[in-house]
């Protein structure tokens, strides 16, 4: 089964301020591709967006509507229609999330970090170090985080940190990757460097998705397969784009 979403009469923001709507939008299946950034200006609601299409936040109204492997979510307000249990399962197992200013637990090792978030998962005890060594050489850059493995947080350059925290959002194999400005931070070879190994595990997993929020235009103008651009006009509405900036969906 592909990926799928839809947004439904969307409105979206903090408290009761509407900060974006959305009337319709689909997006329907890795086919399509499976990289889709979310670009505009600040303040336009890009994060709230994601936020709410990763349910870590309800919508004010309307509804978000997942199809991935295995399972379907309605998304609604105050999250009515998806029970606490259903919830965790999504966060747990299908959603993967890197925050803006994501840190790794300081006292603990790059290598005990994962193996701890994988004890959440149930995963058996014999398998775990395999899995954090596969994750780790796959978010490194000349195997760098898999030599650096018993290194703590603090002792990482920024471009490893934030690769880092992309292998723990990804070390229980989600489904759909969130990351809220992973590169923003970091300088333009640091930037190329995390979007090299976002693309390397993109490449080895064709059925996943990613979704991420940016406002740098060499992310995403060269071979990002959909782009949705939140623009100011009155009512703040989504504009679909392909990496041509074609207009395809609204």
């Amino acid at each position: 089964m592909t990926i799928q979403f839809t947004l439904s009469d969307l409105s979206v923001g903090w408290g009761t301020d509407v900060q974006l709507s959305v009337k319709h939008l689909t997006y329907a299946g890795v086919q399509t591709g499976n990289k889709l950034a979310i670009t505009g200006a600040t303040g336009m609601g890009k994060s709230t967006l994601m936020y709410t299409l990763a349910g870590l936040k309800s919508p004010l109204s309307g509804i978000c509507r997942w199809k991935l492997p295995g399972s379907e979510y309605n998304l609604t307000p105050k999250f009515k229609d998806t029970s606490a249990v259903k919830l965790e399962y999504l966060h747990k197992r299908q959603f993967g999330f890197m925050f803006q200013n994501s840190r790794m637990l300081p006292l603990l090792s790059i290598k005990d970090s994962l193996r701890y978030t994988l004890r959440f998962t149930g995963m058996e005890r014999s398998l775990i170090d395999s899995e954090v060594k596969k994750v780790l050489d796959q978010m490194s850059i000349n195997g760098d985080l898999l030599k650096n493995a018993d290194f703590y947080p603090q002792q990482l350059s920024g471009g490893q940190q934030q690769r880092a925290a992309l292998a723990h959002a990804i070390i229980h194999d989600p489904d759909v990757l969130f990351a809220d400005e992973p590169t923003a931070s970091l300088d333009e070879h640091a930037r190329a460097e995390t979007m090299k190994v976002i693309d390397r595990w993109l490449n080895h997993r064709k059925d996943k998705l990613f979704i991420w929020v940016t406002h740098h235009e060499a992310e995403y103008k060269s071979n990002v397969s959909l782009h949705i651009t939140v623009n100011d006009t009155g009512e703040k509405v989504l504009n679909l784009h392909r990496p041509d900036h074609r207009r395809v969906n609204a």
